[in-house]
């Protein structure tokens, strides 16, 4: 080619390059209109999905929820929900930050969250779980619902490895070799937050399911509650408990906070390189009432589920170890006088006197109030004072574990009869005790103050018992024959045949009647202590919520509608399986409404205690009205009761 045909064509070598430049950058100038098209309307909504592990899952087999949220805000997403029906439990969820690519003709971008939850189903049939649901910014976003079939335990489809689809599974001496890469859900803690510490413990037991039991402190002195709990671990997952036996505690009284373990958390506690699921079964605040190396006996339970079962209808029976606890008797030194063994805590006396002016003859009320933590008396010693008469007191109580003590107050109502006049000093109670927390001696005083006692307008007639006492104790001044004593008739046989033969028909004929209003009385004391309980727990309730703990005013709001259970149908709600609650409440009188409404608010209570699902004042009111609604069905059932016996 000539220089000049070079020289001709380099101008048109460069347009044709301009050309080419501005086509390759037209796709580049259409996806910036677009993004500044986007950007001037308001931002779109995130996209949400959601996908189950498997839709034939087995009873007692965890399997996974998860929701994805993706969009331009998703990363601004949190208070993640899911609804289950009644009998499924969940944990979790764990949530993750994702990022996706995708390359065309441009490269684009996306990211969201990810949140999985572990849920475990407690009996078969088919379900529909869901919806899960998002707060992003102000506004809460809904996923799909999905339906399952839970499958009876042993029934479900062998699940094999990627790597192992014909079933055989590792061969000897390469454990793991087919191990599911994807398979996480039994093996990341991160889905579980940690246990508490109380469930920590360095050796399992067992390899495969232990009880641990536990007693703090274990030396004290006779009258100190010390705190007895048992936990079960289980390396096979989530179980329950089948076929308990107690442990034996002669010389122990006991106050239960834990009976059992239904409705008690689950937590995943890693002991050397397993995973084990642990679930406290038992607390009591035990009070010693002797020296001595006292011994717990041992707990034993039956762990059920298809990962525990070793014969049809049976389960894995595990037993703990018994716990010793060393009992001493506070320092002699020091003692104080009218110091009784046993009494030991932070007490205090308070005391009342009613009225202040009286006639000579009559009788004051003296009211005492004993409260404090520990155990507390069950007896006081009036102060003696010339001219003043103690009657044996009348004493109301109430005594209940409160967190890891124990509690309350007790009150002694006495009648002191006052035989002189003039400003009559009534004394005081006092009440020596030792007090572990500060390793002393120290005593509670209530003083009881003075009385003006006026004059007796007519002279107090002597008692026969006075009377014969005087006699008694008076020297004789000269020799004579003995007294003749005056014949009475209650020296006669006929006269204590007549007593006792009168009163002993009629005990026969009575005694029935006599059992049955008995019976109907313990009932209702019963129930009336349910009540007392469930009042307290509603009370608590609102404090926690007012402090913000919702996790523990959830907790005690179920305590409080079981408590209500129990004193409106007699049913122990703890003790009954959460899907069969209603048929029970059903058989005992209630309507299936209320029934219902108790099913749905204990598993809203449980979404707030698992899952950190808000909860607000309406459903603590919610609460309060269902145990309004039972307590009309306990008048009901009342009623009920009286007719029969007066029939």
């Amino acid at each position: 080619m000539s220089r000049a045909s070079q020289t001709s064509a380099w101008p048109r070598a460069a347009a044709l390059a301009a050309h080419l430049r501005l086509a390759s950058a037209l796709p580049v100038l259409s996806s910036l209109t677009c993004v500044a098209l986007y950007g001037s309307t308001a931002a779109a909504a995130p996209a949400l999905r959601t996908s189950v592990s498997t839709r034939h899952a087995e009873v007692n087999v965890p399997f996974s929820i998860e929701l994805s949220v993706m969009g331009d805000d998703a990363e601004r997403g949190g208070a993640f929900r899911l609804i289950l029906p009644r009998g499924f439990e969940m944990s979790g969820p764990r949530i993750a930050t994702y990022r996706s690519f995708s390359i065309g003709r441009t490269m684009q971008q996306s990211s969201g969250l990810r949140a999985t939850w572990r849920v475990i189903a407690s009996k078969p049939g088919t379900y529909t779980i869901g919806p899960p649901s998002v707060q992003v910014g102000s506004k809460r976003y809904t996923g799909d619902t999905v339906k399952i079939e839970v499958l009876p335990a042993g029934s479900g489809p062998r699940r094999r490895a990627p790597f192992d689809p014909f079933g055989l599974g590792a061969p000897p001496g390469f454990p793991g070799l087919f191990d599911d890469p994807d398979d996480d859900l039994n093996n990341d803690d991160d889905l579980f937050p940690p246990a508490p510490e109380e469930f920590r413990t360095d050796k399992a037991l067992d390899p495969l399911a232990f009880i641990r039991a536990t007693a703090t402190p274990q030396t004290v002195v006779v009258g100190e509650p010390l705190i007895y709990r048992a936990y079960a671990y289980g390396a096979r997952g989530p179980f329950n408990e089948l076929k308990s036996n107690e442990p034996t505690r002669a010389d122990f009284l006991a106050y239960p906070i834990v009976e059992n373990s239904m409705g008690q958390d689950s937590h995943r506690v890693r002991i050397g390189d397993t995973v084990f699921t642990a679930v406290k079964i038992r607390e009591t605040v035990m009070v010693p009432i002797k020296t001595g190396d006292l011994v717990i006996g041992p707990i034993s339970m039956g762990f059920g589920g298809s990962s525990y079962a070793y014969g049809i209808g049976r389960g894995l029976n595990r037993e703990s170890a018994a716990v010793h606890v060393k009992v001493i008797e506070p320092p002699a030194a020091g003692r104080p006088v009218g110091y009784t063994l046993g009494d030991v805590g932070n007490f205090v006396l308070k005391a009342r006197v009613e009225p202040r002016v009286v006639e000579q003859g009559d009788s004051v009320s003296v009211v005492v109030r004993l409260e404090g933590q520990g155990n507390l008396p069950a007896a006081l010693k009036p102060p003696q004072q010339n001219g003043v008469e103690w009657l044996e007191p009348n004493v109301q109580e109430q005594i209940d574990p409160s967190g890891s003590s124990l509690g309350g107050w007790r009150r002694f109502s006495y009648t002191a009869r006052i035989t002189k006049s003039g400003e009559v000093e009534l004394g005081s109670f006092k009440l020596p005790y030792w007090n572990p927390a500060t390793k002393r001696y120290e005593t509670a005083q209530a003083d009881l103050g003075s009385v003006r006692v006026d004059p007796a307008k007519q002279p107090l007639e002597e008692t026969s018992q006075e009377k014969d006492a005087r006699l008694d104790l008076a020297p004789r001044l000269e020799l004579g024959s003995a007294e003749q004593r005056q014949f009475r008739i209650t020296d006669s046989w006929y006269y204590w045949l007549l007593l006792f033969g009168g009163p002993f028909g009629v005990v026969l004929v009575h005694l029935g009647g006599r059992g049955t209003r008995r019976f109907t009385s313990r009932l209702k004391q019963r129930k009336e202590a349910s009540e007392t309980l469930a009042s307290v727990a509603l009370s608590k309730a609102r404090e926690e919520l007012r402090e913000g703990n919702t996790k523990q005013a959830a907790s005690e709001l179920e305590r409080a509608l079981l408590h209500a259970i129990e004193a409106a149908t007699r049913v122990k709600a703890r003790g009954v399986l959460r899907g069969d609650l209603p048929a029970e409440l059903e058989k005992s009188g209630a309507t299936a409404n209320v029934s219902e409404a108790v099913g749905t608010l204990l598993d809203e209570l449980d979404a707030v205690r698992f899952t950190g699902a808000t909860l607000d004042e309406a459903l603590v009111e919610r609460t309060r009205n269902l145990m309004r609604d039972l307590s009309k069905l306990k008048s009901k059932g009342s009623r009920d009761t009286d007719a029969g016996t007066a029939s």
